[in-house]
């Protein structure tokens, strides 16, 4: 029992020096979406989104139906709490550096 308690203590030591490589640190700098045009990068189009969710939770007054007509009020086993998700704004942006003196820039979205 002593041999397996020394053995453990030894496994423990020697694990934090037995690693065989480094872990790279992550970058995590921004960088957009980038299409080159040319070899230089000079002429290039670029794209960005960025959304907007909702999530709600709703507690159900007494007599609450669902859109079946289903009781939902958490009465006789019901939910008493209602819960969705929603896309509430999307946007995505597009703009293509053509020439040095003609840009083109679009911008989509949704509410």
């Amino acid at each position: 029992m002593k041999n397996k308690w020394i053995l453990s203590l030894i496994i423990i030591i020697l694990n934090g020096f037995l690693f065989a490589q480094e872990i790279p640190a992550e970058d995590h700098s921004y960088k957009p979406i980038t299409l080159k045009l040319n070899e230089s990068g000079s002429k290039f189009a670029r794209f960005m989104m960025w959304h907007q969710f909702w999530i709600t939770a709703t507690q159900n007054n007494p007599g609450t139906r669902d859109v079946n007509g289903q009781l939902i009020d958490g009465t006789n086993g019901t939910r008493s709490w209602t819960t969705d998700i929603a896309l509430r704004r999307s946007r995505f942006l597009l703009y293509a550096q053509i020439s040095p003196r003609f840009l083109i820039l679009t911008h989509w979205g949704y509410k």
